[in-house]
């Protein structure tokens, strides 16, 4: 029966009556693709390929509803008639919605199996699915991905479809394969794109029937930089961040011009811009291109695809599979060897190998830089692919800052746990495969001079006009006089400072190698610094924490993001985070033991430990002449000799401990730094025991050991870490960060400050934690750590009294074998202020993380210069 109406009443012939159907119905087609013509010509103008995109899915679209009637075995004709005409219409506005609103078009089965010839060219198969060329009625080529249901994972396969459909047929990019539309019936499941028709990378890169020198080395760029952008784009750019999860040369297809396009999305995942981490269901990803991370239970970011991305240049740079076993173990991976020659200055020489001539070195440089930076094991390290596409648009290496060895959590325990060898080489990809818990914190590590701090800072003397001759003397007498004599200190009184300088009433100038204790990261007047306090002063300083503010919710995100820990309680000091972490170690064990009498209340501490001078913290501090004189403070700390692991498991076995507290690396107590093997054993033993792990960083965090955190030089993490000294840059702050685990036992009223965590600490801490988290900052301070412990070995090591020269980063003490209050009076006569720490016989060396080389080897010449005053 036809589905047209009747028209035998209006006297006319039957053929007459068709042909007028005919071209009544083709003008009226065409006059509705007009109006969708014009409707995509009013959006963006300057989007020409989109446009031009757009104008060939409308003339796509009315040769689709033709096929589709031929597939029905209808005519190819559309009546006059009012019902039919409705029909059309609605069928055409639908399609308009789509166009419109850039949704992927539906197709039916019968439909794909005309585009597809009945799916008779098969391009390949992957690990759902089996793609099949097939062209649309205008002859366009199109790539069909069946998703198989026969493989017995129906599951996957929805999931992988609703993860394209719900991403990539979100976008539109240059860069991205274009989702032109689906089919989702129950027998057929499949994903119609546009076709590639020069493959994926992967094949032009590695298969031999593809001479991939003959693309050249400025056409291999242009496609690293395509890619870039591509993912730029789904990280920055899209209306939602989305995260690809899978990124590997198998995934970048090229078209006929040789642009690169990021596809298969069937990993991905669609998330707001200001959602930190999201936590994956199942791992995902491809070994050897997969970041760390994934392999752990813990939040990943979009910084997974930039470690991927990174894993790709190196092939790119390479034209070679990353692993190869069938090279000699120097070379059968390929970024561990890049990173090998690129630290001895011999980079060309890879290049040379991997057939980049002379003229492409630069670029190929630039693009090893990138790579390692991209590859560093923690995801805060690497940079933004939006700093990647900058980077490598420019194409200049000496705009991209040296990048830390990425390999380091592989390096094998040498020298007090933080050796620097590479671990041996496995027969298997997944040797290379590491874990850490991830994060995620916006950086900017690549561009150099982003961190003024790093720069040199013009120092000035006090002006001669606001001098007041004789004032220290002055304000010494006057403090003898008001203030209660709790500290012993040094005849000196400051009354400004800039940089790593300090400036006494009288103009006389001191290089800082104290900066406040570890304090001043930043050295004095930063300039960013300086702009927070004043911002944010003139905003709020102060509520109390009966209420919610912006910037402590802030800076406790900055905090998660960037550490193992779940969540933050600020107070105002060190000695404060200690008080904190005791309180919440106990409370932790009563609420994992709710029918014990006795809990564990236990805490062990070690030797040469300084944790604060209030009465808890006091307790867990090993020097005697600390505690004395204010006993009986807290019960219930054992001291063990630090290093000790034997006599540390023994105590925590017994089950009576709540927590134990370690410094990494200690300051106070003599500059003694943990082994690898030490911390591990800790961990361990508390784990099997059900004790806490609290790592005191007080001191030695926040990026004065040239790591974020200390303890991420031995690859150990623990249940809590109190920080305080550098956070807020000399603002009063302290820090107790902690899991989930722990943070789930403690109530409301448990504990409190009314100071604590205010408006303007909190914001200056955040502009604090942003500089030093920068990655190029956290090398600096290694590099300078690294030459100024060297410096002073060769300087003072040949002198009787220097025992040992010993510390990490920018945290350096001197032992002596005598007192060493004479040479730090005598440093600070001649213009150098230091510190003494242990038993007195160590000089202790903590200057801002800013100081320069040049200011370092000022500060060792001094020390050489008053050696002699130790024979006096």
């Amino acid at each position: 029966m036809s589905s047209f109406p009747d028209t035998s009443s209006m006297g006319m012939p039957t053929e007459f009556k068709v042909i007028l159907g005919v071209f009544g119905g083709l003008f009226g087609f065409t006059i509705v693709a007009g109006i969708i013509i014009s409707l995509c010509k009013k959006k963006d103008e300057t989007d020409e390929n989109k446009e031009t995109d757009h104008i060939k899915l409308e003339r796509m679209l009315m040769e689709w509803i033709i096929a589709k009637n031929q597939l029905q075995g209808q005519q190819v004709v559309v009546a006059v008639g009012e019902e039919d005409s409705n029909i059309e219409k609605q069928t055409v506005e639908r399609f308009i919605d789509l166009v419109l609103e850039e949704k992927p078009a539906r197709f039916s089965s019968q439909l794909l199996q005309i585009f597809t010839s009945n799916y008779s060219t098969k391009l390949g198969q992957g690990g759902f699915g089996e793609v099949y060329k097939g062209h649309f009625p205008n002859g366009q080529p199109l790539a069909v991905k069946l998703l198989i249901n026969s493989y017995g994972i129906d599951k996957r396969i929805e999931e992988q479809f609703m993860a394209e459909v719900n991403t990539i047929g979100r976008t539109y990019h240059k860069n991205l394969v274009r989702l032109y539309g689906f089919c989702f019936e129950p027998n057929t499941k499949a994903l119609v794109y546009e076709y590639m028709e020069n493959g994926s990378l992967d094949k032009l890169l590695f298969q031999k029937e593809h001479d991939h020198h003959l693309l050249g080395w400025d056409k291999l760029y242009e496609i690293a930089i395509g890619a870039a952008r591509g993912l730029e784009y789904l990280h920055h750019l899209s209306p939602k961040r989305i995260i690809h999860y899978d990124i590997k040369p198998a995934n970048v297809l090229i078209d006929s011009n040789f642009c690169p396009k990021i596809a298969d999305f069937g990993l991905a995942k669609l998330c707001n811009r200001d959602t930190t981490n999201i936590t994956m269901s199942r791992v995902g990803g491809t070994p050897g291109y997969a970041a760390p991370e994934i392999y752990m239970p813990f939040p990943v970011s979009y910084k997974c695809d930039v470690y991927s991305f990174g894993v790709m240049l190196f092939e790119i740079v390479g034209r070679r599979r990353n692993y190869d076993e069938n090279l000699g173990e120097s070379q059968e991976w390929f970024p561990k060897q890049v990173w090998e020659k690129f630290d001895k200055g011999e980079l060309e020489e890879v290049l040379a190998n991997c057939d980049v001539e002379e003229k492409d070195w630069e670029k190929a440089k630039t693009m090893v830089r990138v790579a390692l930076w991209c590859v560093q094991y923690l995801p805060e390290s690497r940079p933004s692919m939006r700093e990647v596409v900058k980077i490598l648009e420019g194409g200049v290496e000496n705009e991209v800052a040296i990048p830390p060895n990425p390999f380091q959590h592989l390096v094998a325990s040498a020298n007090n746990g933080l050796g620097s060898s590479m671990v041996s080489s496995s027969k298997s990809v997944t040797a290379y495969v590491s874990v850490s818990p991830a994060t995620n914190f916006r950086r900017r590590p690549l561009i150099k001079g982003r961190v003024s701090a790093c720069l040199n800072v013009d120092v000035e003397a006090p002006s001669p006009l606001k001098v007041k001759w004789g004032e220290s003397k002055e304000v010494i007498e006057e403090e003898k006089k008001f203030l209660v004599g709790t500290y012993a200190r040094a005849p000196v009184v400051f009354s400004s400072g800039k940089g790593c300088k300090l400036y006494d009433p009288e103009g006389r100038e001191f290089l800082d190698c104290a900066a406040g204790i570890a304090v001043n990261a930043l050295g004095h007047g930063d300039p960013d610094w300086v702009r927070a306090v004043t911002e944010q002063a003139s905003l709020l300083t102060h509520v109390s924490n009966a209420y919610y503010t912006i910037p402590q919710v802030e800076l406790a995100k900055r905090l998660v993001a960037n550490s193992f820990a779940d969540r933050v309680f600020f107070s105002n000091s060190g000695t404060e985070a200690n008080e904190a972490a005791i309180k919440f170690s106990r409370k932790f064990q009563r609420f994992a033991h709710p029918e014990d009498q006795q809990p564990p209340t236990g805490f062990i501490s070690f030797t040469n430990s300084f944790h604060g001078r209030t009465m808890g913290a006091l307790a867990l501090t090993s020097k005697e002449h600390y505690r004395s004189p204010f006993e009986p403070v807290m019960p219930g700390v054992t001291f063990l000799e630090y290093g000790n692991i034997q006599a540390a498991q023994d105590l925590i076995q017994q089950g009576q401990i709540a927590a134990v507290f370690v410094e990494p690396i200690q300051g106070e107590g003599g500059i003694y730094s943990a082994t690898k093997e030490f911390l591990q054993a800790l961990r361990k033993a508390c784990d099997v025991a059900g004790a806490l792990l609290v790592f005191d960083e007080v001191q030695c965090g926040l990026g004065r050991s040239g790591y974020l955190w200390a303890h991420e030089a031995f690859g150990v993490y623990p249940d809590i870490m109190t920080l305080a000294k550098p956070l807020a840059g000399g603002l009063p702050i302290g820090a107790t960060l902690v899991t989930e685990r722990v943070a789930s036992a403690v109530a409301h009223g448990d504990h409190g400050s009314t100071f604590a965590g205010s408006p303007l600490v909190c914001s200056v801490a955040t502009t604090v934690l942003d500089k030093i988290a920068n990655p190029s900052f956290l090398s600096s301070v290694s590099k300078k750590g690294h030459y100024f412990k060297e410096l002073l070995i060769q300087k003072l090591g040949g002198n009787a009294h220097v025992k040992e020269v010993r510390g990490w980063g920018l945290i350096i003490g001197i032992e002596l074998d005598v007192p060493a209050s004479p040479l730090v009076d005598a440093c600070r006569d001649s213009g150098l202020i230091v510190l003494t720490a242990g038993k007195g016989n160590v000089v202790r060396l903590v200057p801002p993380l800013i100081i320069s080389e040049k200011e370092l080897e000022q500060a060792a010449d001094i020390l050489l210069q008053c050696l002699p005053a130790l024979d006096k």
